[in-house]
C-alpha cells in the first residue's frame, strides 16, 4: 500500500519522542474515528493503524485591550447611521467607556 510522505503504518514503525510536537504529540489515525492526537507513548484508541507528525500548537497574538475596546465602539457607532460632530463623538465614547469598563472589569 502506497502511503502519503510522512504517513507511518504503526505495526511497522513507532514514534518516537523526536517525532512529537513540542507538547508530546503525533496524529494517530483510527479505522472508525479517523485522525487524532495523543501522546507519542500510545496512541489514544487501541486499534489505531497509522501515525504523522502533529504540528505544534500556533501562536495565539493577544490583541490590545484598548485597540479592541476602540474598534468595538467604532463599529457600535457606524450602526446608527448618524453623521456625529467630533464633540458628540466624544461624549457618546465616555459613555461607552463607562459601559465597557463596568462590563470588562
Amino acid at each position: 500500500m502506497d502511503l502519503p510522505e510522512n504517513v507511518y503504518d504503526l505495526r511497522r514503525t513507532k514514534p518516537e519522542h523526536a517525532d512529537a510536537n513540542d507538547q508530546g504529540k503525533v496524529l494517530y489515525f483510527h479505522p472508525k474515528f479517523g485522525w487524532h492526537s495523543s501522546a507519542w507513548t500510545h496512541p489514544l484508541y487501541s486499534e489505531s493503524t497509522h501515525w504523522t507528525y502533529c504540528p505544534s500548537n500556533p501562536p495565539i497574538e493577544q490583541e490590545d485591550p484598548k485597540v479592541l475596546r476602540d474598534k468595538a465602539f467604532e463599529e457600535w457607532l457606524a450602526t446608527f447611521e448618524h453623521e456625529f460632530s467630533e464633540p458628540s463623538k466624544a461624549l457618546v465614547k465616555l459613555g461607552w467607556l463607562a459601559a465597557w469598563r463596568k462590563r470588562n472589569e
